[in-house]
């Protein structure tokens, strides 16, 4: 049985996934950032794109209302007229 299991575990984890298990939550963090960014190289996020990763983990229901985007806005830039968000800042805050 365990090595069924051992087995499973071997053939259905990707090698991406088993590199986190090696590496800093802040480096897991940036990963889960940029898929949403809207370029490899994008500094901000679009604040929609914290919904959308939401959304992507199964956690819709946490999915952020317009006033609390612009709570996060407020607090985060310093305003919310842009809503977007540099991602050093998100990192921060998460």
């Amino acid at each position: 049985m365990v090595l069924f299991i051992l087995f499973c575990a071997s053939t259905c984890i990707t090698p991406t996934l088993l590199s986190f298990s090696r590496e800093t939550p802040n480096r897991f963090k940036k990963e889960l950032f940029k898929s949403v960014a809207p370029s490899p190289t994008a500094t901000e996020i679009d604040v929609e794109g914290i919904n959308m990763l939401l959304r992507n983990i199964g956690h819709e229901s946490d999915c952020l209302s317009r006033q609390e985007q612009d709570t996060l806005l407020d607090e985060a830039v310093g305003h919310h007229d842009t809503r977007s968000i540099p991602v050093e800042k998100v990192l921060q805050l998460v």
